[in-house]
């Protein structure tokens, strides 16, 4: 396996947006300021058909909040937009690893057979 770090915003286009208004809604629904996000992410992968992607985001609470007066109702929100993140962004990892993966070393059918059974 390897890590693989990269930029964020490369492998965001088209995804942030709903995650934008699902954080603005969540904001609004507390008539609160919940959190600045900023999410770090790595990717760890073999090759097919072993591969196995990893995303994790890290949340940075702004420095006047204590994330513990969070409710219970906001943290379970929070869980589900972050989920929901999670598998959005391994989706698109996996489309770019797929696309990118070097033949070499790397037999076609193999490649177009674990496509399938990601799709």
């Amino acid at each position: 396996k390897f890590d693989v770090p990269f930029e964020a915003p490369d492998l965001r286009p088209g995804k942030t947006e709903s995650v934008n208004s699902l954080l603005a809604s969540l904001e609004s629904n507390e008539k609160m300021h919940v959190f600045d996000s900023d999410v770090e992410m790595k990717i760890v992968y073999s090759l097919p058909p072993q591969l196995n992607i990893q995303v994790a985001p890290n949340i940075h609470f702004p420095p006047n909040m204590n994330p513990n007066a969070l409710t219970p109702a906001t943290h379970q929100q929070l869980s589900s937009i972050l989920e929901k993140f999670k598998q959005e962004m391994e989706s698109v990892i996996l489309e770019q690893i797929i696309g990118q993966l070097p033949v070499k070393g790397v037999d076609h059918q193999v490649r177009n057979a674990y496509w399938k059974e990601v799709d």
